[in-house]
């Protein structure tokens, strides 16, 4: 009763096969059990057949599992809308009495099958939209983690007895951190899952048979949660699990208190983690007493080293150079095929939005939202993108999504790239709703550009123009010139009392204050100086203006903003903020 003449020429052999398959291993009561489904309704056969060709996973769990796949159809489940509410309950009246570990990571995996066919069938039959996929993606990891905690939780405390807080006498729990696309509820149908693990306090377990420290608990406890959903057994896995985003990476502890995060974040967080911070959110919800009122208090630790609360000049310069090494690597590893971290990719959407998060987020709370694809129109609204590149990010983003899906649920792997061989590669085309390879390449290829040209001009390298301007002038503050070497220089230029620059110049460069500065604030000050001194004979240039005296009221000002470099990077990446600067101790001494 599946209409095999629907499906391209191409790929007929495969659902052929598939049919051939069922029917050799199915009794008398399953086909009627099958017929009477495929009768309901007239969208029933075509949509098992797109299911059957376009994904070979679930085809092959079909095949091995007929009268659960049964069951599960005539219950209507490919049909159903899930919330995550309904999500969880079910996994949870699944997990009733479940006592054995082997049994428990038995059902995880079943569930996680059960709903990776309805999120597949859903998906490749557009029952849904993007976010419904990814959505209930999310909501699978999450139940699935909280599962792991409650279980392995109770396990360990029978043994060594529940972790207790050394100055409040609480309860602890365990506080997990879901990053990335699982923070931001954007899970691929085959995603991996970056978590960090913490706790709130240090102290002791009490009750046990054997007493040990919390951080010995609840790395045991991380390491249980990480076997149940990462082992692949017979019954496969359920998630991949990646940790190396918590603090000190792979070398680091795998659970934390809150003191030993906030001093790390706080010492030293870098820029990159700053920026995966952005997607960071409490997954563990509030499946072990004061999870929840913990996970609120950890996002109030982390929130001052995520968002600064002026607008962060400081994270221009590095996410500069993250982009610079974001072209590198496509560069070097040729990856155009990729569509998540080649040339207009997925990745190239995601750091065009979250470089406005970060830099502006801190001002302005609703750049803390963790969802691409509602964050677009409000940053084309604050001007932070050109009119109209909200609606073509948006629809490029979504385009590159729902091809990720199609590449990943033909066989459940994680992988982002397109097929070489022909028969894949129609099959992607026809999920994605195209006659052919060639047409959906095209289109394919117009969202890249629109994706990279985005990506290309957010926060771009200082003008061309500019940066010629600049080249004669990082010589005069950089070269260890004599005064008569500065003072012939600064004359050539056309600097009027060059005698006198030069002095104030050397003076400035030999202070304490300078030669005390921490290397990052050197590197800007080197920035800096240079386009002070091009800007005053500009200045020199158009007005009656004593240079000597605005040069030593503005050599006054950045002597006592040495040690806060954010604003000189704030003068370095806003030219007009440099020139009201100069305009301003320029009119008054007493304003400088």
């Amino acid at each position: 009763m599946l209409p095999v003449n629907t499906i391209p020429e191409g790929l007929r052999p495969q659902l052929e096969k598939t049919i051939e398959q069922w029917q050799r291993g199915v009794d008398e009561g399953q086909t009627r059990r099958l017929d009477a489904w495929l009768q309901i309704s007239p969208e029933n056969p075509p949509q098992l057949a797109r299911i059957w060709t376009g994904s070979e996973y679930v085809s092959r769990q079909t095949l091995d599992k007929k009268d659960d796949f049964l069951s599960w159809l005539e219950a209507d489940y490919p049909h159903k809308t899930l919330t995550a509410e309904a999500i969880h309950s079910d996994l949870a009246d699944r997990l009733v009495d479940t006592e054995d570990e082997k049994e428990f990571d038995r059902t995880l995996r079943r569930f996680r099958r059960d709903m990776m066919l309805r999120i597949l069938w859903r998906d490749f039959c557009r029952l849904g939209e993007l976010l419904d996929t990814t959505g209930e993606m999310t909501h699978l990891a999450e139940a699935t983690i909280q599962a792991a905690i409650t279980f392995h939780y109770n396990k360990l405390a029978e043994r060594f007895g529940k972790p207790v807080g050394k100055l409040s006498g609480q309860e602890q729990p365990l506080v997990v951190l879901g990053m990335g696309k699982l923070g931001g509820y954007e899970l691929n149908v085959s995603s991996d899952i970056d978590l960090i693990f913490t706790y709130p306090e240090a102290g002791t377990t009490q009750g046990g048979r054997k007493e040990i420290s919390n951080q010995e608990f609840f790395i045991k406890l991380g390491q249980k949660v990480i076997n149940s959903i990462d082992t692949n057994t017979m019954d496969g896995f359920v998630f991949r699990v990646d940790m190396r985003l918590r603090p000190y990476g792979q070398s680091g502890g795998l659970a934390l208190n809150f003191d030993a995060m906030e001093e790390y974040y706080q010492s030293q967080g870098r820029d990159w983690e700053r920026y995966a911070m952005i997607k960071a959110r409490v997954v563990s919800g509030d499946c072990l007493p004061g999870a929840e009122a913990a996970g609120e208090e950890l996002m109030e630790i982390l929130r001052p080293f995520t968002y600064r609360k002026y607008v962060d000049f400081g994270a221009i310069e590095s996410m500069r150079a993250m982009k610079t090494l974001i072209n590198r690597e496509v560069q070097r590893r040729g990856i155009s095929s990729d569509v998540k971290l080649g040339s207009g990719g997925i990745r190239e959407v995601e750091f065009v939005v979250q470089v406005f998060q970060m830099i502006r987020g801190g001002r302005d709370s609703r750049l803390r939202e963790r969802q691409l694809l509602k964050l677009l129109p409000l940053l084309e609204a604050e001007r932070c993108i050109p009119e109209g590149a909200a609606e073509e990010l948006s629809q490029a983003y979504t385009f590159l999504r729902n091809t990720e899906h199609a590449i990943q649920g033909y066989q459940d792997k994680q992988t982002q790239s397109l097929p070489v061989d022909e028969n894949d590669q129609l099959r992607i085309a026809w999920l994605m709703g195209f006659a052919g390879w060639d047409d959906f390449y095209r289109q394919l290829e117009a969202h890249r550009l629109i994706v990279d040209d985005s990506f290309q001009t957010v926060i771009a390298p200082p003008e061309e123009e500019e940066a010629e301007v600049e080249d004669h002038w990082p010589n005069l503050w950089l070269d260890e010139l004599t005064k008569a070497e500065l003072q012939a220089e600064l004359e050539a230029l056309g600097f009027d009392q060059a005698e006198s620059i030069a002095d104030t110049v050397l003076v400035f460069k030999a202070s304490r204050a300078l030669l005390s500065m921490q290397k990052e604030g050197r590197a800007r000050l080197d920035q800096f100086m240079p386009k002070l001194l091009s800007a005053l004979l500009e200045r020199q240039h158009r007005a009656e203006t004593d240079i000597l005296a605005l040069l030593k009221r503005v050599m006054g000002l950045v002597e006592k903003i040495l040690r806060r470099s954010a604003y000189l990077l704030l003068l370095i990446e806003n030219p007009n903020a440099l020139e009201q600067l100069l305009r301003l101790c320029d009119a008054s001494s007493w304003i400088a």
